[in-house]
């Protein structure tokens, strides 16, 4: 039975591109997300700055104690399925509604278990607020579920700028309401607010800007071939996503929510700049590499590309915050989380390691080499997994810093296999990944030793050691990498000019 519906044409689904029309296509979301992202980050970090100031460690620690588990179970909901909507060869209706009725009956049994879980979770925690928590995040994660294939069917199209629109619309209410409950003094619901406000606005805004509907008559085994890979793909992210779960649930029983809300924060302050430029360079480069997939030496260029920019901005993200976590820990947060800034200088590792580990998933999906990323991805979460749960036992500090190194080791040793696989002829890691790293090491390592010696002569306050190690350590990088970018650029050039 066909069930396509007269107002979802094919293109809905497999959108095609003339001429050109991909690299303006690639070009415009690429400008008016990163824009966006800017607009947006500037808002969330307002709304951080006020609610941190209102609502206490404690408080945000006790939500993060029921949002560690709920990210694993999200990404069992999920099933890889907005992956599998952006990167297939070809899509229909029956496809993505199997899809879609998929994510809506996991998402609601998932909610349901959680709930009757609560009490449970309550009191292996020792707080009774994690039920009432617990059920209104579970409320969030059901809701999700209705959105996930119209979201993926929007970047399918390179949809960017709505998307972008709607992300900085919903994280502009989120941001205000959440402000309201923290000055009105609700404490942890104050968090809760936010995060459901942000969700709900996401659901009512995907559906209203993707045509796509569900319908009630759909075969399953039309997409059974599709979800089977999303099955596969799910597998390793759920360990990769327990391993990343279980920092805040043995925080949790070993030191209590406060730790738990300082080491969460500063996990929050060292993501910033990944979802500043790592989540727009990547979500446009996946949906451009996806659609250049028949294309060797085009989309081979373009991986290449991707990283060389993707580890030069995020490293200089990472120095920045790793010389002055002090100053970003009392301009954002506050000084009542003065505690964070110790744990923060080693979580700005995160700042390049998780961009890294999120650019092999981006190569392995767009050049079919996703078995390979299974494989080292699976062993990547075991062995990040036990550090987590060894430096846990040691405190907050001793968590930032097992989860920090190994975590980047890990995620440099996937991309790598990743890229020999992906890339055999193109030495990307050498090329691309390499350079960046070995440079923001080195200004690291030169603005403390500068910032230690002239300390040591002058007894230079706080501050200005802060401002020394910045102006070393940020300023040689920040030249050092215009020089590397624009270097490849001439060199780029001048193959494609002078060779045949």
């Amino acid at each position: 039975m066909n069930t396509v519906a007269p107002t979802q044409p094919e293109s809905m689904f497999d959108p095609v591109f003339k001429s050109g029309e991909l690299r303006r296509a690639t070009f415009l979301g690429l400008s008016s997300t990163v824009v966006a992202q800017g607009v947006r980050q500037a808002i969330s970090l307002m709304g951080t700055i006020v609610v941190a100031r209102r609502v206490m460690p404690f408080d945000f620690g006790l939500v993060a104690m029921v949002a560690a588990p709920l990210g694993f179970l999200e990404t069992l909901r999920d099933l890889s399925l907005t992956t599998i909507c952006i990167q297939a060869p070809r899509l229909d209706h029956d496809q993505v509604n199997a899809f879609f009725w998929i994510n809506a009956v996991l998402g609601a049994i998932i909610a349901a278990a959680a709930c009757v879980a609560a009490p449970w979770l309550a009191r292996f925690y020792h707080a009774p607020a994690i039920t009432e928590i617990t059920f209104a995040l579970t409320a969030g994660l059901a809701a999700a579920s209705l959105c996930v294939e119209h979201y993926g069917l929007l970047r399918r199209q390179m949809r960017f700028t709505q998307l972008a629109i709607l992300d900085t619309t919903s994280t502009t209410l989120s941001v205000i309401l959440g402000i309201w409950a923290a000055c009105a003094g609700w404490g942890y619901r104050a968090v809760l607010v936010q995060i459901l406000s942000a969700r709900i606005a996401n659901v009512a805004g995907t559906w209203v800007l993707c045509a796509w509907r569900p319908t009630l008559t759909w075969r399953p085994g039309a997409a059974w071939a599709l979800v089977r890979s999303g099955v596969s793909l799910t597998g390793a992210s759920l360990l990769g996503s327990l391993a990343r779960s279980l920092d805040a649930i043995v925080l949790a029983r070993v030191t209590g929510p406060r730790d738990v809300g300082l080491y969460t924060r500063g996990l929050s302050i060292g993501m910033l700049p990944v979802g500043l430029i790592e989540g727009p360079l990547s979500a446009i480069s996946f949906s451009a590499l996806s659609r250049l997939q028949h294309d060797a030496q085009r989309s081979a260029r373009a991986a290449t590309l991707f990283l060389r920019w993707l580890t030069t901005a995020m490293t200089g993200m990472a120095l920045v915050l790793a010389l002055a976590p002090d100053l970003a820990i009392a301009v954002i947060l506050g000084h009542q989380w003065s505690d964070t800034a110790p744990l923060l200088a080693w979580l700005a590792l995160l700042t390049v390691a998780l961009p890294l580990s999120n650019a092999a998933i981006v190569i392995a999906t767009a050049f079919g080499q996703m078995q390979t990323w299974i494989r080292c991805a699976s062993i990547a979460a075991l062995i990040i997994a036990s550090a987590v749960v060894w430096g846990a036992m040691g405190g907050a500090h001793r968590l930032a810093m097992a989860y920090a190194i190994v975590s980047l080791l890990t995620a440099m040793t996937t991309l790598s296999i990743v890229l020999r696989s992906a890339l055999p002829a193109q030495n990307a890691m050498l090329r691309a990944v390499a350079p960046a790293l070995i440079a923001g090491l080195s200004c690291w390592m030169s603005a403390t030793l500068l910032e230690s010696i002239v300390s040591s002569t002058w007894n230079l306050a706080p501050l200005a050691a802060t401002a020394l190690r910045l102006a070393a350590g940020g300023g040689i990088y920040g030249l050092w990498a215009c020089w590397h970018l624009q270097l490849h650029h001439h060199l780029h050039h001048y193959t494609h000019k002078h060779l045949p």
